[in-house]
């Protein structure tokens, strides 16, 4: 990918794909860009390069894409929630760990004869 693409070439194509007809995906970026799906992860883990960057671009893209669609109904909003939920971190609100040191007490009268 690296010698196919120069970063601002990549951009290009990133723009030009997110303005393509269709669902969005990283998979179908990848297609796209004519790689498989762990070179697009490659780059995007590689920080060094400059190329990280442009797929973090690429991916809020794409995430823009499902949660506006999803919103408009024009994608299905249990599928447009799953691919938000798998592939971008998205949680329920009731999903959130607890925040700071969690204390449990127990009442003497659930412990019986071990007090």
């Amino acid at each position: 990918m690296k010698k196919k693409y120069s970063k601002k070439r990549l951009k290009r194509l990133i723009d030009a794909y997110v303005e393509t007809d269709g669902v969005k995906s990283l998979a179908g970026l990848a297609l796209y860009l004519g790689i498989d799906s762990a070179e697009l992860n490659q780059l995007q883990s590689d920080s060094k390069d400059g190329y990280s960057e442009i797929i973090a671009y690429a991916r809020t893209c794409i995430e823009k894409d499902i949660v506006e669609n999803g919103l408009r109904g024009k994608y299905n909003a249990s599928m447009a929630s799953f691919i938000l939920r798998s592939s971008f971190g998205y949680r329920d609100k009731g999903e959130l760990p607890p925040q700071g040191p969690v204390k449990i007490e127990v009442a003497e009268e659930l412990l019986g004869d071990a007090v």
